[in-house]
């Protein structure tokens, strides 16, 4: 799991810039801000589902390589984001917990609408790797 975890990683790199900057700033609003929030609810919640959704991507990688489908991993999110909404609205106005629900719930529905994209694209046949370890990082369309 760790070579598949790493191959992942060292896969991703080869998005253009663009797409790098919008992966960590996924990575910080779900994987690292939420430390800063432990031990409240909103803070474990969002760390475990950040591991599950980790978890189910590197499945499908090891199984299918850097296709579309790895959208499908993103699903723990559907339970997520409208909760992490909720949970904001009864927070003070400016509270750091708020403003970083909110920013959670900005980006995990943009991630969401770009896997259901290209979740539909691999459902009606592309499913080639979008991305590969063996080749130049061109591959993206």
């Amino acid at each position: 799991m760790i070579r598949v975890a790493l191959d992942f990683a060292r896969t991703m790199l080869r998005f253009p810039a663009g797409w790098l900057i919008w992966i960590a700033a996924l990575i910080l609003v779900n994987g690292v801000a939420p430390i800063v929030f432990l031990p409240a609810p909103e803070a474990v919640i969002t760390l475990a589902t950040f591991m599950l959704a980790a978890m189910l991507q590197m499945a499908l990688f090891g199984r299918l390589g850097f296709v579309r489908l790895l959208g499908i991993g993103h699903v723990p999110w559907l339970a997520l984001v409208p909760w992490a909404w909720l949970r904001s609205g009864v927070l003070p106005v400016g509270s750091p917990m708020r403003i970083w629900l909110i920013a959670l719930v900005l980006l995990n529905t943009g991630s969401l609408l770009i896997d259901a994209a290209d979740v539909v694209r691999y459902l009606r046949g592309e499913r080639e790797p979008v991305l590969r370890l063996d080749v130049g990082p061109d591959l993206m369309p």
